[in-house]
């Protein structure tokens, strides 16, 4: 065989291997990260020691409303994540116990999500997402579930680059960034799992790290990240944070009936431009 037909065939059986791996990897969880697969597979192949990716980080546990008669529900098979979209990109906001049954309210366009109702206290539209491959469905209407359009992705956030040996945090989720340590402050953004930040502080609490970001996402310079969601390190010694302040509420006036309104998914800051 030449070398030109050689080269020929490892493309075809590396197409071929990707193709599987992508096909076997849709976005649910817990699962591990599609990237992280087809990555590792990439290493192997060029005989390097591929990097294991780490399985989804479990949030806190998530009260799921029990579901009315006569609709829609889901159980879930095991521990599965809440999250706010339905995106591993999304933060999770927290974890539905194995068992737990709720209301379905749709599904995502892909077919890979189920949104599924939750307390307006943890989403303001009272819809969060889970994984449809770990939640045994049940409908009892006979008509297919409604389509339901994906709120927006959070901006994904760059952090400046932690100096040499300063106290900072691996991102082991995508993880909400927000203006205080608790999830009545507003959100700057996501940062993606994988993501380093210098750790500037810890909460009263010790429940949330101070890291620095960008003037230009907070004007100190401080973002609020869950500790669950990280990996620290030289960070033992860094000094407690007192809680800022929370921005003061407004209420907006009820829009008309019939003109363009909103409901807010998250605290958000309302601006002058």
């Amino acid at each position: 065989m030449n070398k030109t037909k050689f080269n020929l065939l490892s493309v075809g059986i590396l197409l071929a291997i990707l193709a599987l791996v992508l096909g076997a990897c849709r976005p649910s969880e817990p699962t591990q990260d599609t990237d992280a697969i087809v990555a590792a597979t990439l290493t192997a192949i060029a005989g390097q020691a591929p990097t294991v990716p780490t399985q989804p980080v479990p949030g806190p546990p998530v009260d799921i409303p029990d579901p009315a008669p006569n609709v829609p529900t889901g159980t879930a098979r095991v521990n599965v994540n809440i999250r706010s979209g339905p995106s591993m990109l999304f933060a999770i906001l927290g974890t539905a116990q194995q068992g737990d049954t709720g209301e379905v309210l749709g599904i995502s366009p892909d077919g890979y999500w189920y949104a599924i109702k939750v307390p307006t206290t943890l989403v303001g539209t009272g819809t969060a997402w889970a994984a449809a491959n770990y939640v045994d469905m049940s409908n009892p209407t006979g008509q297919p579930l409604p389509t339901i359009t994906p709120p927006l992705l959070p901006p994904l956030v760059n952090f400046p680059v932690p100096p040499a040996n300063a106290p900072q945090v691996t991102m082991l989720e995508a993880a909400t960034l927000r203006s205080g340590p608790t999830l009545a402050f507003p959100v700057y953004g996501v940062a993606p799992t994988g993501a380093k930040a210098e750790v500037l502080g810890r909460s009263e609490d010790d429940e949330w790290w101070a890291v620095r970001l960008p003037t230009n996402i907070a004007e100190d310079g401080t973002g609020w990240v869950p500790k669950l969601y990280t990996n620290a390190s030289n960070a033992g010694s860094v000094p407690e944070i007192k809680t800022p302040k929370l921005p003061n509420n407004i209420t907006p006036a009820a829009p008309a009936s019939g003109a363009p309104s909103l409901i807010t998914r998250e605290p958000l800051n309302v601006r002058t431009g």
